[in-house]
């Protein structure tokens, strides 16, 4: 995933973390960082936002992103589709 992240910023994407989680933000940006991952465009997570990517979190990234054309690569079959 840190290869295709890498790759999509190579590209010119504009790439957004987004997670559902108990961590704060800072915790997140720290393991980001700790793994090597940094110049994202944004990042949200769940326990931040009030919402979970089921409940809302989504059309957060849209809003964000400006758009609604986005590829999303999750690991959870429910809430990541």
């Amino acid at each position: 995933m840190i290869a295709l992240f890498k790759e999509a910023k190579v590209l010119g994407k504009r790439v957004y973390v987004t997670t559902d989680t108990y961590y704060s933000q800072s915790q997140i940006e720290s393991i980001l960082r700790d793994n090597g991952i940094a110049g994202y465009d944004g990042l949200l997570i769940s326990c931040e936002n009030g919402k979970g990517k089921r409940q809302g979190l989504f059309d957060e990234l849209i809003k964000a992103a400006g758009t609604d054309r986005i590829l999303h690569i999750g690991d959870d079959s429910v809430s990541d589709i």
